[in-house]
């Protein structure tokens, strides 16, 4: 993984290359990034399998059986190995236990090569898969687990539970789990029952925050804009949420990465990575408006918030610098998984966030508009 990073990495930070056109060329190479194929064959490898894709792919099966996939289910070691389909959360996690992986191992795994954050410990699924792994015990292990620790709570014979409990805290509670034994790690996990709300507080309020944040840029450019043409024709009121059609605004750019993620049918690798697991177009109101109850946040949504609100008012200084290490600390506090390069959504956010030590400041260029047009055109050659 450190050479595709690494190579990454070093074409975010080229002093050069800040157009569409220069952009797409290494966006549009798949071999560039990580991919399920490649996570899994180097898995296989460190266990000593090699071959070509065949005979890859019938170790890979063999593996599967033996920990426990069933013979439907393991058709599905052709769409991970030879195909690059990701696989599903729960899979992803069965593949740890495939491969024997565990801690940051596992967690890696989970998210350079499957794409998802990795274990969600507001979850008590979650937390069960992750005390099996450190604790190297089967996956069967864990449904049995599960099926105790329903049975303990649904009898409401324990104690009344903490429910204030921040994500980070219950990391710490559940990270070092390998050192209990399976009735305290039981009791744990009902004492916590009323904290596995499968969703993060923090990231919750964060993205509340983000939404401030823009509201306030957004009103402060209208308001100039609004100043300075005087037009009640095309004056722009205060209803941030109704979206606007003037270029002034950049809400409706980002609206537009939404809906140009969520409604292409291209079936082009470049395009199809960026657009896996994005939220469906109505998810931008939910975003944008208040929820009735907080509800989990994808990741990759997070991060365009983030990235619209920096991009249009950075700070000072390092502009990719500080961002990186911004959103990173932020993505670790609301449990999504940090950065990385090799991860084709992530690098062009990167990219992009890169672009604002080099472009003309005066021409108004702005990395928002450069991550929509490089869309576009990615959209429009992969249906050509």
């Amino acid at each position: 993984m450190a050479t595709l990073t690494l190579n990454a990495l070093n074409e975010i930070t080229l002093e050069c290359n800040y157009t569409p056109a220069e952009i797409l060329p290494f966006l549009q190479e798949g071999d560039n990034f990580m991919s399920v194929p490649v996570g899994i064959k180097r898995k296989l490898n460190r266990l000593g399998i090699n071959g070509n894709d065949n005979e890859l792919l019938e170790s890979f099966k063999v593996l599967l059986e033996k920990a426990g996939f069933n013979k439907d289910e393991r058709k599905n070691a052709k769409h991970w190995l030879i195909d690059g389909i990701l696989p599903s959360p729960k899979n992803a996690i069965r593949l740890c236990f495939v491969f024997g992986m565990y801690g940051y191992t596992a967690l890696d795994f989970m998210w350079k090569v499957c794409r998802i954050n990795g274990f969600n410990f507001r979850r008590a699924e979650d937390v069960i898969y992750y005390y099996c792994l450190e604790s190297d015990l089967p996956y069967g292990k864990a449904d049995e687990i599960l099926t105790k620790y329903n049975e303990y709570t649904a009898e409401q014979s324990l104690v009344e539970t903490d429910a204030t409990k921040r994500t980070r805290i219950l990391r710490s509670i559940f990270r070092n789990v390998a050192d209990m034994d399976e009735e305290a790690f039981i009791e744990a996990l009902c004492r916590n029952k009323k904290n596995f709300i499968k969703y993060s507080m923090t990231a919750h309020e964060e993205v509340l925050a983000l939404k401030e944040s823009l509201s306030m840029t957004l009103k402060s450019q209208i308001d100039e804009y609004n100043h300075y043409r005087k037009c009640a024709e095309i004056k722009i009121d205060g209803e941030y949420d109704k979206g606007y059609t003037h270029p002034i605004s950049i809400y409706p750019e980002i609206i537009f990465a939404f809906e140009l993620l969520s409604q292409h049918k291209s079936k082009g690798a470049s395009f199809g990575d960026i657009m896996n697991r994005f939220p469906q177009e109505r998810y931008l109101s939910e975003i944008f408006r208040i929820p009735s109850a907080p509800t989990d946040k994808e990741r990759k949504a997070f991060i365009l918030l983030y990235f619209a609100s920096y991009a249009l008012d950075p700070p000072m200084g390092n502009f990719f610098g500080d961002f990186v290490i911004s959103l990173n600390d932020t993505l670790d506090r609301c449990g999504y998984a940090k950065l990385y390069p090799a991860n084709p959504y992530d690098w062009l956010i990167l990219k992009c966030i890169h672009s604002l030590d080099h472009i003309d400041q005066d021409e108004n260029d702005n990395p928002v508009e450069l991550f929509n047009e490089i869309l576009i055109q990615l959209a429009k050659e992969e249906t050509e």
